[in-house]
């Protein structure tokens, strides 16, 4: 934003000092805009995100042939539960290279390290390598 304010005899001129504070809410608006446009796409985004997340959730608890399927692809990296089956806890992070399970981590699904919460977990924890 250009700065055309010009002095006159007495000051500031009233007309240079209103163009001013215009184009400077112009580009407050257009900031607000665009950063009320940002969280919009990323609350879409996480909604679609939770949905996801739920159908597995109800995919698990109900055995479906799906949950199945992804459970015989991941077997060599799952857990057993405490009935003895293979079972896929979430967050898994899994990394896929030409269609291929190159690395799984289920670790932070299952491992309290002691902890009792959550929150304790993630507030203590060295977390470096998730970054």
């Amino acid at each position: 934003m250009e700065e055309n304010i010009s002095k006159g005899l007495f000051g500031l001129k009233r007309a240079d000092v209103e163009n001013y504070i215009a184009d400077l809410k112009k580009d407050y608006e257009a900031e607000l805009r665009r950063q009320n446009q940002e969280l919009l796409s990323m609350k879409n985004e996480n909604a679609k995100l939770n949905e996801r997340l739920n159908e597995f959730l109800n995919d698990r608890k109900e055995n479906t042939e799906n949950y199945k399927k992804i459970v015989d692809i991941l077997k060599e990296y799952l857990k057993f539960d405490e009935e003895g089956n293979k079972r896929i806890y979430v967050p898994a992070v899994i990394a896929v290279k030409d269609g291929n399970i190159v690395d799984f981590d289920d670790e932070t699904a299952w491992d309290t390290k002691g902890y009792k919460t959550p929150e304790e977990y993630w507030e203590n924890e060295d977390l470096d390598g998730l970054k």
